[in-house]
């Protein structure tokens, strides 16, 4: 499915950017934008996964090396808020993989998950 964007609420200035079936096909640029990243949701499907956040519009999995990555538990929900946030320069791309080595391409069967994230 299509990553799904929120727009900005009247006095908030948040963006909500949802993929429902992210896999170890990188997801580019989804906020469109320089952001910083509040929060992180990802419901696990039958696999554990580890969900990569590249500082980058464009990403050459197993080459481009991530700003950070997140672990989560086959049939979980895990989630993850940074009060601080995490400032991404130049936009945010993801992907997910059943490794967590930085260079990692391979999604186990049932590796896909749904991850929503939160950003100004």
């Amino acid at each position: 499915m299509a990553t799904k964007y929120g727009g900005h609420r009247r006095a908030l200035t948040y963006k909500i950017s949802s993929e429902s079936a992210l896999s170890n096909t990188p997801i580019p640029d989804v906020t469109g934008a320089a952001a910083t990243l509040y929060y992180i949701s990802i419901v696990a499907g039958g696999a554990d996964v580890y969900v990569k956040f590249y500082d980058a519009v464009s990403v050459t999995h197993g080459t481009t090396v991530p700003l950070m990555g997140v672990y989560a538990k086959s049939s979980l929900t895990t989630t993850v808020w940074v009060p601080e946030g995490v400032p991404f320069a130049t936009g945010i791309s993801i992907v997910s993989t059943s490794g967590d080595a930085d260079g990692a391409t391979t999604a186990s069967p049932g590796a896909t998950c749904a991850v929503t994230i939160g950003s100004t």
